[in-house]
């Protein structure tokens, strides 16, 4: 994929996150919506000047826009289940990581059991939406190391969860209790998450 392609792709998917056609998109960028469909196509390119003009709308960096990057921003700050779910991601790229759903009797338990373990480290999260994403993810994980699926099939997934989960996270409760809060419940109309089950086809 050449890097207009790049450019093209990232365009059509920030203007699909926003929910708005060419038209729409092109008066935000403050370009004509037969220049904005050029770039979606690869036909033209933008000069430094507009690229800046939709990073700087969109809130996301050059780099990125233009495939140099998979970083959208430069912002470090985490706002949505997709950026945990990013940075869970690129650890398992250097880390063997372990996918373990945990019920309340096991994370009651959860000291006791690793009181004598001096080999390895776990972080629980008290979340049922990231959870749902571990579920599927360690299928998918499965799928990719086995060579059932490829790379490409790989990324396509994780940027179909990357866009999913992107969702407002809620704010962090004074007292983590071992039951599911409230705030961390996402309804089905707020997501519809790819559940495989180990036998099933990848979700494409």
């Amino acid at each position: 994929m050449g890097e207009f392609e790049i450019l093209g792709t990232r365009l059509k998917l920030l203007r699909k996150r926003l929910k708005v056609n060419q038209t729409e998109f092109s008066k935000m960028i403050g370009i004509s919506s037969a220049t904005l469909s050029a770039y979606e196509t690869g036909v033209k390119n933008p000069s430094l000047a507009v690229l800046k003009n939709i990073a700087e709308t969109c809130n996301v960096s050059i780099d990125w826009l233009c495939g140099l990057s998979d970083k959208e921003s430069f912002s470090d700050n985490i706002k949505t289940y997709s950026d945990i779910i990013k940075i869970l991601i690129e650890i398992e790229k250097y880390i063997n990581v372990d996918f373990n759903i945990f019920d309340s009797y096991q994370i009651d338990n959860f000291t006791e059991r690793y009181l004598d373990e001096t080999t390895q480290a776990e972080i629980v999260f008290h979340s049922e939406t990231i959870a749902r994403f571990v579920n599927d993810w360690r299928k998918m994980v499965n799928l990719h190391s086995s060579g059932t699926i490829d790379d490409n099939l790989y990324s396509l997934w994780i940027n179909q969860q990357l866009d999913l989960y992107r969702i407002d996270l809620p704010k962090k409760n004074a007292n983590i209790s071992n039951n599911q809060t409230n705030n961390d419940k996402i309804n089905d109309n707020q997501i519809t998450v790819y559940g495989i089950d180990d036998d099933d086809e990848p979700p494409f």
